[in-house]
């Protein structure tokens, strides 16, 4: 428990929800990464016949093939007797403790990608709070409406808007005029929480 002004909410809540969803990524990250290495063992055995199963009289193929058992991804009960899947499961394993690196670091929220983690904040904060007021009004739903009268008004609205210095408005964006409500301290945590994955997302495609 920490005491907090009003309005104030500790980071450590927010640390603690995004660590909640990096948690749930380490079993299908390691469940991905033992598929590609059981897949790159298998390919490489293809390769290993394809180019080298002629030779099988001069022992080319036997030195080059190896045996291993039923668990690639632990080197205990793996046994390589050959130069290339031991080289394999030499990096298979660097490559294990960098997933595990990585997911640990995850869980310190940390971007570099202000611009759309600003943006995608208010676009959940104007979708949250558009959800809260739909119980007392209709002014989201009309927002959104294809009605020729309530289409005027809006682009009215954006017409004095951009009048008054403020450019690049959108229908969508005008959810955001909204009053806040009592809830207003958990819609920011769960914006700025989805914003933050959200935005890492964007950031991964540039």
């Amino acid at each position: 428990m920490t005491r907090e002004l009003p309005n104030n909410i500790p980071f450590i809540v927010k640390k603690r929800f995004i660590g909640d969803i990096v948690d749930g990524w380490d079993s299908p990250s390691k469940k991905l990464y033992a598929t590609a290495v059981k897949e790159l063992n298998k390919r490489i055995d293809k390769e290993i016949e394809d180019h080298f199963g002629q030779y099988t009289h001069g022992h080319l193929k036997q030195r080059v093939l190896c045996v291993f058992g039923p668990s690639i991804s632990s080197p205990s009960l793996t046994y390589f007797r050959n130069i290339m899947h031991a080289h394999i499961q030499r990096c298979a394993d660097v490559t294990e403790q960098r997933i595990s690196f990585l997911l640990e670091e995850e869980k310190e929220p940390f971007t570099l990608n202000e611009y759309y983690f600003m943006d995608y904040r208010a676009k959940f904060l104007g979708y949250y709070r558009g959800i809260r007021q739909r119980a007392e009004g209709n002014f989201v739903d009309r927002l959104q409406s294809n009605d020729r009268e309530t289409k005027a008004v809006v682009n009215k609205v954006i017409s004095s808007l951009a009048e008054l210095g403020l450019h690049s408005v959108e229908s969508s964006s005008l959810a955001r005029l909204l009053p806040p409500d009592p809830m207003e301290t958990a819609i920011e945590i769960i914006s700025e929480v989805q914003a933050y994955f959200q935005g890492s997302e964007c950031l991964s495609f540039l």
